[in-house]
């Protein structure tokens, strides 16, 4: 967890590594999520991408850094 927090803090000052080693770490469990809502892979694959571009734009209105996985859970979601 505290490593997760020095990354998120990191990809906000725009750190491109600490953005793949986050995707690194969380995507095949929020490939997971998308496909339980999906039912299709190919889909999941593409609404896993679309989150994190969303991610990538949106990371500075993220206020607590201890919040990132449930906040990128609801991307993923909605």
């Amino acid at each position: 967890m505290q490593d997760d927090l020095q990354l998120i803090d990191q990809f906000k000052n725009n750190s491109k590594s600490a953005f793949e080693k986050l995707y690194i770490r969380y995507a095949g469990k929020m490939k997971s999520v998308a496909y339980r809502y999906t039912g299709n892979r190919d889909e999941a694959e593409d609404v896993l991408h679309d989150a994190f571009i969303k991610v990538y734009e949106k990371i500075n209105s993220l206020k607590d850094n201890s919040l990132f996985e449930g906040w990128l859970r609801r991307i993923v979601v909605n």
